[in-house]
């Protein structure tokens, strides 16, 4: 049989779907490219199948357009996966696509981040999840004096650094949990200065069962 060929006019234009803000998808997303141009950080959410009933097969190609650091956030019982569950684009103009493969769940690939930063809540003990290796920076502004909690699922050698901000009264303190090791440095002493970051990092060692302190920069 001879063979046929679509020319250039026959082929369907690609469409584009342009966010400027958070955005959850709609079934008129399908096939096409969402472009998220924000200049602070922003989620795209995966809706689940009760909600937007995208059929099996669905490709979704995904730009973060702007400097605003997009994250993809798997709605009410949808999966999301991705390698190392990594949702979070690296940088602008990171392109990831997603398929979906079942009734709730979808494949991502693409420019992720190789940095998860994880936003922790300010409460009386900060509760910290290690994410089985995959978590390496955690965040907070603390607004009164704190215990850091022994982080949850870690994994061997792995190394968090924590950027512990003082909010905009300063002299807060931090009391660490029994799972972090100072060694022979001894615990150390946080900026005290209104607003001020202070970077601390440790390694966990299987063997010790402990996250051990490897060095801090204070007063940033």
């Amino acid at each position: 049989m001879p063979k046929t060929f679509l020319s250039l006019e026959q082929l369907s234009p690609p469409q584009f779907n342009l966010q400027t803000a958070s955005y959850t998808l709609v079934l008129t997303d399908k096939d096409k490219q969402v472009q998220m141009n924000r200049a602070t950080a922003n989620n795209l959410t995966i809706p689940p199948n009760s909600s937007v009933a995208f059929p099996i097969g669905t490709i979704i190609s995904i730009v973060q357009f702007g400097v605003g650091q997009t994250t993809l956030v798997a709605g009410s019982g949808v999966t999301v996966r991705s390698a190392s569950a990594v949702l979070t684009f690296a940088n602008q103009n990171s392109y990831v696509s997603i398929v979906k493969i079942g009734t709730n769940e979808w494949s991502a690939i693409g420019g992720f981040s190789l940095t998860s930063i994880i936003v922790l809540s300010d409460v009386a003990t900060i509760l910290v999840d290690a994410l089985n290796g995959r978590a390496s920076i955690m965040r907070v502004t603390i607004a009164g004096n704190r215990t850091m909690g022994n982080p949850s699922n870690p994994a061997d050698g792995q190394i968090l650094q924590f950027e512990i901000k003082q909010d905009g009264t300063g002299l807060r303190t931090i009391t660490w949990g029994a799972d972090y090791s100072f060694g022979d440095a001894g615990v150390i002493t946080l900026s005290s200065i209104i607003n001020k970051t202070d970077f601390v990092n440790f390694k966990y060692v299987l063997s010790l069962a402990k996250w051990c302190y490897t060095g801090s920069v204070t007063g940033y």
